[in-house]
């Protein structure tokens, strides 16, 4: 059955592809004047003098179709037998979220509340207040997305692809955190940075650990700022750009269990399905429990836009301290390093292909106990991702496929040499998102 379905996906690629092809000649010999779409509402505002507030609603209904494997190999393993997993097909309702934004008082302070229902769990997302008093002397308060990671600062609305990469969720599993930050920026935006403190815990969450969270970010832009979209689906006639580098201390970490829940945050109940009947799957609708435990990453990026492209790239490195125990029993580091790659194009204005890469490795062979139980020396995550989307009112209305591959390799060979297994999951996902 993987054997057809993988033929079948390889079939569909070759008619996208020479589809794409035959769009992009057939543009290239007859240039039309490209009419941008847009789209009737843009919220629903309510303004008087300083006071201000737009009520928004973001749908996103989401098709979920797993195919899992695992292979065994070693004489750790001598006798077990390769698994093949029956698929899990799911629909849910990924994100279903309504939000206030507005301002108050005076024209520098601002504040936003979200509130997401998706996969039966009602959770704030976004909840603060901004004071930007100048360009260069802005201030947030409140829970809010750390500066770190350019996926997870791409809004969930504007994503490439359905899902963020799998590697950079396992190092950021929660891209919000409660705390404070100033922001600041040249006049012609130029150079933009960022430093935050936070409680280090994670959103929703007020007990502090006593460990805070440190974060800094600062990046070099195209004249007039980058503005923060996935994707090309405005079309700009210039090249839009920005690179920089991010750094992290104790955000939220370490796998701790295999519990179905939503954006890493850390209840323990399962959103739609126990854990038996949907396992845990990083990079895909479901993530993991975390725990908190001392480490530091740093992140160095870039992404540049044309007006029919768009590429997004990350490298990050990440230390975690005595969350291991080395070949003698005593605690030890882990260090690892992951980078993702994405690129999409447009061969309509409203019609976009795109591929992704990521990979996720461990430096140093060192055993480390999942919540599963079982010891590992050497881990390596690796996801690749095609897809396509046809936007119908840019990101306000758009139809979302996505056809990929997550597998996750344990390895003790490189430790005790008992041997290693692999965890592979094919994925199908489909996705029908709208806001306003």
């Amino acid at each position: 059955m993987r054997m057809a379905w993988r033929a079948l996906v390889v079939i569909c690629l070759v008619v996208v592809a020479a589809g794409a092809v035959l769009a992009a000649e057939e543009a290239a010999k007859s240039p039309e004047p490209e009419k941008k779409p847009s789209f009737p509402w843009k919220g629903f505002t309510v303004k008087e003098g300083d006071y201000s507030m737009t009520f928004g609603v973001q749908l996103q209904g989401l098709f979920t179709y797993l195919d899992e494997d695992f292979d065994f190999s070693g004489s750790l393993y001598d006798g077990t037998e390769d698994t093949d997993i029956d698929p899990i097909t799911d629909f849910s309702m990924r994100r279903a979220r309504i939000s206030l934004t507005g301002g108050a008082f005076a024209p520098w302070f601002k504040y936003k509340l979200e509130v997401d229902f998706g996969l039966g769990r009602t959770r704030a997302t976004d909840l603060y207040v901004d004071m930007d008093f100048s360009d260069y002397n802005r201030w947030r308060v409140g829970q809010f997305k750390k500066p770190y990671d350019l996926f997870d600062l791409y809004s969930s609305k504007t994503l490439m692809f359905i899902e963020r990469p799998a590697a950079n969720v396992f190092i950021t599993p929660a891209n919000r955190d409660i705390g404070v930050m100033y922001r600041g920026n040249t006049k012609d935006k130029r150079f933009n940075w960022a430093a935050m403190v936070g409680n280090g815990n994670g959103p929703n969450t007020s007990v502090n650990d006593g460990a805070l969270l440190l974060g800094a970010r600062f990046e070099f832009q195209n004249e007039g700022g980058f503005k923060y979209l996935a994707t090309a689906i405005e079309h700009p006639e210039k090249l839009e750009y920005t690179v920089g580098v991010a750094y992290q201390s104790n955000p939220r970490s370490t796998l701790v269990g295999d519990v179905a829940i939503d954006d890493g945050e850390t209840e323990p109940e399962p959103i739609a399905k126990s854990s038996d009947d949907y396992p845990c799957v990083i990079g895909t609708s479901r993530s993991c429990t975390w725990d908190n435990r001392s480490r530091d990453n740093i992140e160095f990026f870039g992404a540049l836009r044309g007006k029919i492209f768009q590429i997004n790239a990350t490298y990050q490195m990440e230390s975690q301290e005595r969350a291991a125990a080395d070949k003698n029993g005593d605690d030890a580091d882990i260090d690892l390093d992951a980078y993702t790659l994405e690129a999409g194009i447009f061969v309509t204005p409203k019609w976009e292909i795109a591929g992704r890469y990521d990979q996720l490795k461990f430096k140093d062979a060192v055993d480390v106990t999942f919540g599963d139980g079982s010891l590992i020396s050497d881990f390596k995550l690796r996801q690749w991702n095609i897809g396509t989307n046809y936007y119908l009112f840019q990101n306000n209305l758009k139809l979302m496929f996505n056809y990929g591959n997550i597998t996750e390799t344990y390895d003790d060979d490189a430790f005790v040499g008992s041997g290693k297994y692999e965890r592979s999951i094919d994925t199908f996902l489909a996705m029908i998102a709208f806001y306003i």
